[in-house]
């Protein structure tokens, strides 16, 4: 039995397969608050108001998914007292100033994951950055697909990344092959198991 487990180990090791990491988990606590937080001070920016404007302290009530934050919004709009086809939480153009403070309350009262709006730790950001470095750019180097530039590790977990675009290795490619089979299946851009927008 030892013999065995011995050369599963060594065809492991010359067939290059490395343990893979654990998916951190979501953020809890004071860094899950900061996250959503830095997702709250974009919807304030969003919603358009003046950047002097009293900004409302608003409890929330609980954090929704992606799936069910479209109807929660709206239901939240409905008790807020807009009705019908005025509501519309996805955009503001042509609402009043008191509407789009509605949108903002809503949006605070059931904020969606921060990872939906590209807002990690740094536990994940360091996991994503490790994922595309050790597998997805490998992977897509085998298929003849080479990355143009790679940010450091520091760059790519900065903080000002963050409330933008993450970098991945398909925005660096350097050929004009279609890459969606290769992103989706062979090469897949976002690790199994790892939440992101």
């Amino acid at each position: 039995m030892r013999r065995a487990l011995l050369a599963l180990a060594v065809v492991l090791l010359l067939a290059g397969c490395a343990p893979v990491s654990r998916v951190p988990p979501e953020p809890t606590g004071a860094e899950l608050e900061a996250l959503i937080a830095k997702e709250l001070d974009f919807q304030w920016q969003y919603v358009g108001l003046t950047p002097d404007a009293p900004r409302p302290t608003v409890q929330r009530i609980r954090i929704v998914s992606m799936e069910e934050a479209q109807q929660v919004h709206r239901d939240c709009m409905r008790e807020a007292g807009y009705e019908g086809n005025r509501i519309n939480t996805s955009s503001t153009f042509g609402a009043s100033s008191y509407e789009r403070l509605a949108i903002y309350v809503c949006s605070a009262q059931y904020p969606v994951p921060p990872s939906s709006f590209g807002l990690f730790s740094e536990a994940q950001l360091d996991y994503l950055y490790d994922y595309y470095v050790d597998v997805t750019i490998p992977c897509m180097a085998a298929s003849g697909v080479s990355v143009a530039s790679i940010p450091s590790r520091q760059q790519f977990v900065a903080p000002a990344t963050q409330l933008q675009q993450i970098w991945m290795p398909y925005l660096s490619v350097t050929t004009d092959q279609d890459l969606t089979v290769l992103m989706n299946e062979k090469c897949p851009y976002v690790p199994e198991g790892f939440a992101i927008f």
